[in-house]
């Protein structure tokens, strides 16, 4: 199967905390057969996501930029070519903390890979 998103393909993500972000979705849970969904994350500079967490665990590869990763209660540098593994329940935010755009994959898998609490 090959998908194709039209243009850029990015819309912005605006929940409270987040500035700067927005996502493409490259492919959706409905599309992997209820398996996994992969987006691609732009932070602008000085940019960041919100403080969250979800029930499923999810994947990130970071393609370009530098930025920081708060992971529970821990903050660690990221940049290309570093993964970075977010356990259910944990509560994250990424930073862009570059002069460029700081550029990821997001890969979640389904709620049924969601751990209890």
């Amino acid at each position: 199967m090959l998908l194709r998103v039209p243009g850029d393909g990015y819309v912005p993500i605006v929940v409270d905390g987040a500035e700067q972000i927005a996502e493409r979705r490259l492919i959706s849970l409905q599309h992997s057969g209820g398996h996994f969904d992969i987006r691609s994350i732009r932070i602008g500079v000085g940019g960041r996501s919100a403080l969250h967490s979800h029930p499923w665990p999810q994947a990130n590869y970071v393609i370009s930029g530098h930025g920081r990763i708060c992971l529970g209660d821990r903050e660690l540098p990221v940049g290309p070519g570093d993964f970075v593994f977010v356990q259910g329940h944990v509560r994250h935010r990424f930073l862009n903390t570059s002069r460029e755009e700081l550029i990821f994959l997001a890969i979640r898998g389904s709620s049924e890979t969601a751990l209890p609490r």
